[in-house]
């Protein structure tokens, strides 16, 4: 079996982009309804990272570079909205 390309996963991650915008087009929703979007989002994902269209895997580029310019940083940091966890696994290292 070989592995998958990253063209392959783009295709893919476009693909349930699409299917995932349909479920949520032109639509306002209360908390609750929010709530059960990305439930449903992260549920039918089943851990395929191409199945989550705003995750990134890497840091975003503001907290990578912060992490690099404040080596000797301190304290205590909290990834709200944290989606796959790619900017708390990068402050948990740090």
């Amino acid at each position: 079996m070989t592995s998958e390309t990253e063209e392959d996963f783009q295709k893919r991650r476009e693909a349930i982009k699409t299917q995932i915008n349909k479920l949520d087009a032109d639509v306002v929703h209360n908390m609750p309804e929010r709530e059960a979007f990305f439930q449903e989002v992260y549920n039918n994902a089943k851990g395929d990272a191409a199945a989550v269209p705003w995750a990134e895997l890497a840091a975003k580029d503001k907290i990578a570079n912060w992490l690099l310019e404040n080596p000797d940083h301190e304290g205590r940091a909290i990834d709200v909205g944290c989606g796959l966890g790619d900017n708390a696994e990068a402050l948990s290292e740090a």
